[in-house]
């Protein structure tokens, strides 16, 4: 097992990490919101939002895992926070970093890696968002989000306004399919998005994870109640009917929000 590097950070950033009062903290919404759609969105059995200090890394949210921390020695995720990109590690075991890690030759017995540094506003990875077990389109789904959140958290402590995170999946999207098959699938999820682009101003974004979900991105919002509207209004214009050929169908579709305080580098 390949040691892990200590970065040229390592001062300041676990100072800041406990400066935030994140570690060993009670459960929260917006977490687990995160950890939640990424394990269903990326049907991976595992999800973590995983923060690392100077000798363990402590889960602030977890999916499909017991345990609440682990060594910092056998964390992959220790490994991922040293990297400006996400880490991927298609199989483990194969990997001579990893391939005799505890927790790949026993449990969680990890194959599959994908993690993404969590930084603050300053650019000190606290942590990172993580999937195990999974398959290689994950690094797309997470490379899509870290590009476009570290961008949203900049403006917002900038201007000093929250933005929302509207999680947005469709219902009865797999109907469509068995109904009327996988290009009628394209022609519904390109009605849904040019919809969400009609509802959104251009500082706002869309992005679509897989299948039928979306995470949307409002920025400069007053408050949640601002979050909710806009949420509101999107799930009114999907509920239309959608055009296929000869047919028409309906897809409902449900939200979650989360909101971003500016400031708070998380």
């Amino acid at each position: 097992m390949t040691p892990c590097v200590i970065s040229a950070d390592e001062g300041e950033r676990p100072r800041l990490l406990h400066a935030l009062d994140l570690l060993d903290s009670p459960p929260e919404p917006a977490f687990d919101r995160i950890t939640r759609l990424l394990a269903r969105v990326l049907d991976v059995p595992i999800a973590l939002v995983s923060l690392v200090d100077e000798q363990r890394q402590w889960f602030k949210s977890r999916v499909g895992l017991d345990v609440s921390e682990t060594p910092r020695e056998y964390a992959l995720c220790a490994h991922t926070i040293l990297k400006a990109s996400p880490l991927v590690v298609s199989d483990a075991t194969q990997d001579p970093r990893f391939c005799d890690n505890p927790r790949v030759t026993g449990e969680p017995n990890i194959r599959f890696y994908a993690g993404v540094p969590i930084r603050s506003s300053a650019g000190l990875a606290l942590g990172t968002l993580c999937d195990i077990v999974g398959y290689r389109e994950d690094e797309l789904n997470l490379r899509a989000l870290t590009e476009l959140l570290p961008q949203a958290i900049a403006r917002a402590d900038r201007s000093k306004q929250p933005f929302a995170l509207p999680f947005v999946g469709l219902d009865g999207f797999k109907a469509v399919n068995d109904d009327f098959g996988h290009e009628s699938d394209d022609m519904v999820l390109c009605a849904v998005a040019d919809r969400l682009r009609a509802c959104l101003r251009k500082v706002d974004s869309a992005v679509r994870l897989s299948g039928g979900e979306f995470v949307v991105v409002v920025e400069g919002v007053n408050g949640l109640g601002d979050g909710q509207r806009v949420a509101t209004k999107l799930l009114e214009s999907i509920a239309e009917p959608i055009a296929l050929h000869r047919v028409s169908v309906s897809v409902g579709a449900s939200a979650g929000i989360a909101l971003y305080q500016p400031g708070t580098g998380m």
